[in-house]
């Protein structure tokens, strides 16, 4: 039996069933408290000087007086540093009583620890004030960590919380993209969900990436990324998605009022500086103002994602490293154009 999957549904809070069976296996584990010390806390502990990082003590909702701050999970290191952790499945951060409304990383960066985990199922990162902060450890590519991040650990150790968590991960969806990306579609038009679910893992660092240029990322239908509200681009909007044969990537570019002919220029001049072939072409939308001329590129996944002989690691940069070659051509001050 799986005490993790069993008891899950018995639960009040299926957040604070997880911090408990985690937190449980953190203490019980030194292979496992080493492995997380090393994903999580390394780079943090060697940028500021730290030389002994080693998790000593694991504690679960600790609350500190004066304040309402509770947070999921707290670890005293070997050098008596505090780190908070904080843990979510899909939920927003919550935000303090009247008297401090601020939401909980940044009311946490206040305490007196020394450093604030941050931990989700899926991508949404929290405010420019804490990804800023000096105390805010994050990965080196994302604003947060993900549960998956922690899967292969799970795997490769042998104790009994281990393979429950793992096998719990895997019923989750906690589990890292895999590179062979396959049909997205079947026969009739439909995605495989699938398919469609492991290929959205890997927009993860685009949508970094674009939140640093500016964009609003959000989700279209589970394999679709769409990019809004840039006020520093000379678009309107940008949508990413595979095609329904799989095989070519599309950009769609809705230019912002008066400034479709500088977009072509400047897609065709990202294009040609671009290392493999890319189409550009003109297609009609409708919306609710009637039709609209939008610009189209498509690209191969063969030629973006080497081949399949990429690691997902590989194809989530190779991913990044072409979009934000397009994003930055429809932005002046990345482009060095001063078309405005």
């Amino acid at each position: 039996m799986n005490l993790f999957l069993s008891t899950r549904k018995l639960a009040n809070s299926r957040e604070d069933h997880l911090t408990e069976f985690f937190a449980a296996l953190l203490d019980s584990s030194e292979r496992f408290r080493d492995r997380y010390a090393e994903m999580v806390l390394e780079p943090f502990a060697k940028a500021n000087g730290w030389t002994n990082y080693k998790i000593l003590k694991v504690e679960t909702q600790v609350g500190f007086d004066g304040t309402s701050c509770c947070p999921d999970m707290l670890l005293t290191l070997a050098n008596q540093k505090k780190i908070i952790c904080e843990h979510k499945l899909e939920a927003e951060e919550t935000p303090g009583p009247l008297s401090d409304e601020r939401l909980q990383l940044e009311r946490y960066l206040d305490l007196s620890v020394d450093g604030v985990v941050y931990v989700r199922s899926s991508p949404k990162p929290p405010g420019s004030e804490v990804l800023a902060h000096k105390n805010y450890i994050r990965p080196v590519e994302r604003e947060h960590f993900l549960w998956r991040d922690f899967y292969a650990a799970l795997g490769n150790d042998e104790s009994i919380l281990a393979s429950w968590l793992y096998e719990g991960f895997e019923k989750l969806g906690f589990t890292p993209p895999h590179p062979a990306i396959g049909k997205l579609y079947d026969d009739h038009g439909n995605q495989i969900e699938s398919k469609c679910r492991n290929f959205a893992k890997l927009w993860d660092l685009t949508r970094t990436v674009a939140r640093e240029l500016g964009w609003d990322p959000a989700a279209g239908s589970i394999i679709q990324l769409y990019l809004n509200s840039n006020p520093r681009s000379l678009a309107e909007m940008v949508m990413l998605q595979p095609s329904r044969t799989s095989s070519q990537l599309q950009l769609r570019v809705t230019p912002k009022e008066g400034y479709y002919s500088v977009i072509e220029n400047a897609m065709e001049c990202a294009r040609d500086a671009w290392t493999t072939p890319t189409e550009i072409e003109t297609v009609t939308a409708r919306n609710v103002d009637g039709k609209k001329s939008i610009l189209r590129m498509t690209a191969s996944f063969a030629d973006i994602l080497g081949q399949g002989k990429l690691s997902a690691d590989q194809i989530e940069r190779s991913l990044s490293k072409f979009v934000s070659h397009f994003l930055c051509a429809l932005q002046p001050e990345k482009s060095g154009s001063g078309w405005v």
